[in-house]
């Protein structure tokens, strides 16, 4: 998954929304199995709007929270992998 968002971060730069709609799909559907569908109205936001050909600021609000919401649970992940082994 942190490779899938650093190609998001990286389609988003550069409007590519054609990858921004896939890479939105693919991780809708694998954040709602880990982490549960709290971050599913996000990325169906920005999947939407990449339909559209378009980002406006509340899809790019989306992906502020999409990507700080996945930061802290991969920081999570790795200091509770720290402290367990």
């Amino acid at each position: 998954m942190p490779g899938q968002m650093e190609e998001l971060d990286n389609a988003i730069n550069e409007r590519n929304y054609k990858e921004i709609k896939m890479l939105a799909h693919k991780l809708k559907s694998s954040t709602a199995v880990t982490i549960g569908k709290k971050l599913m109205p996000h990325f169906e936001l920005l999947e939407e709007k990449a339909i559209k050909d378009e980002l406006p600021e509340n899809a790019l609000r989306s992906y502020q929270i999409i990507k700080s919401i996945l930061s802290k649970g991969i920081s999570q992940l790795e200091q509770l992998l720290e402290t367990s082994y």
